[in-house]
Order: structure tokens, then C-alpha cells, then sequence
């Protein structure tokens, strides 16, 4: 059986001189370690559009600077994080076992950065999760409803810091919230519409 190119990038980022023999092998990490389970799915042959059958949460196509890109709004990292910690597993592990650096993974798991569809699927399989486990409940709201929520905020005498905090989120993520840039959190959006004293039905009937 031929090995994938893949493979033998993976084996020679983890393989270490041995001391005692002077060669390159792998009995520095336990049997148990996740990245030999990670090796030993990558010596099973498989197609290359093997991961295109697995279904991801819908893209949101957002315009930002004017340059247009995709988007997993719905990825809920917090249950990413969570697994990860009920798994015993740091940063650097979790973004080894998926072929990215730290900085990169940590950069996702706080949501600096906006992971592509293949680095979601990679740190799912290092992790052993579904894509459909790390789905968010999310509700899209049209640009005109969310410039009034903003508005009705500022009436109501809230600065955006203060109220995201009221509410439970950071000041960042909230003002992409209110700017059209992030698709809304339903609990966060529940929570606004209760405390702007505005019908939820009324900001979500023309959801796009």
C-alpha cells in the first residue's frame, strides 16, 4: 500500500533521534498519545474529497472592506474548548494533531481568527467531534433591523461596552453584531431584544 504524502509529513513533524540507536523513530510518544491515533488514520487509505461529504454549518457570505469572504459564523468554539479540555489536551496538542501552529489554534478558539472549512474538519478530527456537535444556535438578522437594535440601544442610554457586558459578550463581538459583520448569537439576541424592550419576532421575520 502506498502511503499519502500527508502521512509522511505528519510522521516526520512528530519523529525524534533516538539516542540509543542514532535513528529517527517514534518511541518518545506513548502508544496512547492522539497523534499516533492521528498517524494511523492517515496510513488508511483514503479518497482526497473524503471530507467534502461532511456537512458543515451554512456559510454566511459577508462583505468586509470590500473584499468578500466565507465564513463558519455558526462554529461554536466554546464547545470546541470544552471538549478539548474534558480530553486533556493543551492548545499546542489540539493544533499538532491538526497540522496548524498554536498561534493559529489559539487565534481560533478565541475567535481573532476565522478558521476555513478544511482547518474546522482538522481540529474536529484531532478532537474526534461531528461537525454537527459544534453547531451554535444562531439567528441572521437583515443590516436595517440591526442598525435599529443599535439604535434603540443608544436610546435607551447604553454604551455598547456596558451592554455587551449586561449581556454576556465581548464588546468586540457584540459591535460585529450590531454592524451586520457576525451572524447573531440567538441567546444574545433574545436577551437584546428583552432588554431594548422590542418584539423578537419583529427584528427576526425577515431573517436572511
Amino acid at each position: 500500500m502506498v502511503l499519502s504524502r500527508e502521512f509522511y509529513d505528519y510522521e516526520m513533524s512528530l519523529v525524534q533521534v533516538n539516542p540509543n540507536t542514532g535513528k529517527l523513530d517514534l518511541n518518545h510518544i506513548d502508544k496512547n498519545d492522539p497523534r499516533i491515533k492521528k498517524l494511523r488514520k492517515l496510513a488508511i487509505m483514503k479518497e482526497p474529497n473524503e471530507n467534502k461529504s461532511k456537512k458543515l454549518p451554512k456559510v454566511v457570505k459577508i462583505i468586509n472592506r470590500k473584499q468578500q469572504f466565507y465564513d463558519y459564523e455558526d462554529v461554536d468554539w466554546d464547545v470546541i474548548k470544552s471538549n478539548r479540555a474534558a480530553k486533556n489536551l493543551t492548545q499546542h496538542e489540539v493544533a499538532t494533531i491538526a497540522g496548524m501552529a498554536r498561534t493559529v489554534y489559539q487565534q481560533y478558539e478565541t475567535g481573532r481568527l476565522r478558521a476555513s472549512k478544511n482547518k474546522i474538519i482538522a481540529i474536529c478530527d484531532a478532537l474526534e467531534l461531528e461537525i454537527i456537535e459544534i453547531k451554535r444556535e444562531t439567528k441572521r438578522v437583515k443590516q436595517v433591523n440591526c442598525e435599529f437594535l443599535k439604535k434603540k440601544r443608544i436610546e435607551f442610554g447604553y454604551k455598547q461596552g456596558e451592554f455587551a457586558r449586561i449581556i454576556g459578550a465581548s464588546q468586540s463581538r457584540y459591535s460585529d453584531y450590531e454592524n451586520g459583520k457576525a451572524v447573531w448569537n440567538e441567546k444574545v439576541l433574545k436577551k437584546t431584544c428583552e432588554l431594548l424592550e422590542i418584539d423578537y419576532k419583529d427584528v427576526t421575520m425577515n431573517a436572511r
